[in-house]
Formats: structure tokens, C-alpha cells, sequence
């Protein structure tokens, strides 16, 4: 059956809203309104995340280029001292053997008018010892007790043996040397050759600066010379 409110408009019952209609009409835009919070706050929360990874970024970049700085100062810095210990140990060997040279010479015998006085070297080899080769030097006693840093290979002349026996005899008696006469020869000329290695310690540092080394007599020059 159909009813038919003939009534007019005035004098129809209003009807009261459902509330579950109203829910139902107003859950939409509740939902809407939601959903945009919910976006505007992963938004936010996504331009700061952005922001911190570009102040990271920035900050990575300037510490890559610190780092980089850094590390060419640490390779320029480890070069220099590489440079200034080779300059060193240059400088050192400089000093060592122009020290010992100087006082090896200073060892030979004055020269006099008497052609069988003189002395003249010929040829002078030099090289350093390292710390294994001078210790073995040592322990084989080929300087007696001295610890030899340089050696040096003298050839030269001599007017007679008895001044190489002199100029031998007097590195014996120095602190700072030790010798091995390796070849001592008369020449058809009269004259002699010889050949000496000479080992030198630092200037002062002689394990026994005192010590009373055996004199090598003294062969007669007379004859000698022609």
C-alpha cells in the first residue's frame, strides 16, 4: 500500500536526522581530512630528511676535501723526511770521510829530500761499512779490537819498504785505524808498490785508544833507491 501525505508543506511532521546517516555522510570527509594530515606530515617529514641528507651531503664533500688535504700533507710530509734522512745520512758519510781521509793522511811519513823517504798514493777506493760487515770485521780480529766504519783501498809508490813499514807502523799506533798490508813488491826501477786496506773508526771512538798495537820494524832504506 502507498501513503500519501496530502498535507500541506506547513502542516507535515519534520522528520529528525538519522545519526548514522550523518556518520555515514561525514566519514568521507573525516577520512579526507585524515588522509591529508597523514600526507602533510610525510611531507614534512620527507623535506627534513631531504634537507639533513643535503647538510650530510655538503658535510661529506667538505670532509672528503679535508681528507684529501690531509693525506697529500701526510705523503708530502713522509717524502720530506725521506729527503732530509737520505740529506743526512749524504751529509754524515761526507763528514765521516773527509774526517777519516784527513787523518789518514795526516798519518804518513813527512816528506824529506831522500828520494827513499817519499810516498805518493796512487789510487784511493772508499766505501762505508754497514753495521753487520763491521761487526764480522771485528770478530775476524782484521782490525785487531776496532771497530771499523770505512775502509779505504790505498795503492801507491814508495822510495823504499822501510817508509811503508813507517807509514804502516803509524796506523797501527793510531786509535782510530787499523791496517792490512796487502802487497808490498820491489819494481826493476827500485822503487816499491804497495797496496793497503785501511780501516778507519769514528774520529774518537776507538774501543781501545790506548792499546800498545805491536811496531813493524823498520827495513833499512839504504840500497833501495837506485
Amino acid at each position: 500500500m502507498i501513503t500519501i501525505n496530502l498535507l500541506p508543506k506547513t502542516l507535515r511532521r519534520r522528520r529528525r536526522a538519522d545519526p548514522y546517516t550523518l556518520a555515514a555522510a561525514a566519514l568521507p570527509l573525516v577520512a579526507l581530512l585524515g588522509a591529508g594530515w597523514l600526507q602533510m606530515g610525510v611531507s614534512s617529514e620527507q623535506a627534513r630528511l631531504e634537507a639533513r641528507e643535503s647538510a650530510l651531503r655538503a658535510e661529506q664533500r667538505a670532509l672528503s676535501r679535508f681528507i684529501a688535504e690531509q693525506s697529500a700533507l701526510q705523503n708530502r710530509r713522509s717524502a720530506l723526511g725521506e729527503l732530509q734522512a737520505i740529506a743526512q745520512e749524504v751529509q754524515g758519510n761526507q763528514i765521516l770521510f773527509s774526517e777519516q781521509l784527513f787523518a789518514m793522511l795526516e798519518t804518513r811519513p813527512p816528506a824529506r829530500e831522500d828520494p827513499a823517504t817519499r810516498m805518493a798514493f796512487q789510487t784511493l777506493e772508499m766505501r762505508a761499512l754497514d753495521a753487520a760487515t763491521s761487526e764480522q770485521r771485528r770478530a775476524e780480529g782484521v782490525y785487531e779490537d776496532l771497530t771499523a766504519v770505512v775502509e779505504m783501498d790505498v795503492a801507491g809508490v814508495a822510495g823504499s819498504a822501510g817508509v811503508v813499514a813507517d807509514y804502516v807502523r803509524e796506523l797501527q799506533r793510531a786509535p782510530d785505524f787499523g791496517v792490512m798490508l796487502r802487497d808490498l813488491t820491489r819494481e826493476e826501477s827500485g822503487f816499491y808498490t804497495f797496496n793497503l786496506t785501511i780501516g778507519a773508526a769514528l774520529t774518537g771512538d776507538a774501543d781501545n785508544p790506548d792499546a800498545d798495537y805491536p811496531a813493524m820494524p823498520a827495513e833499512s832504506s839504504e840500497g833501495d833507491t837506485p
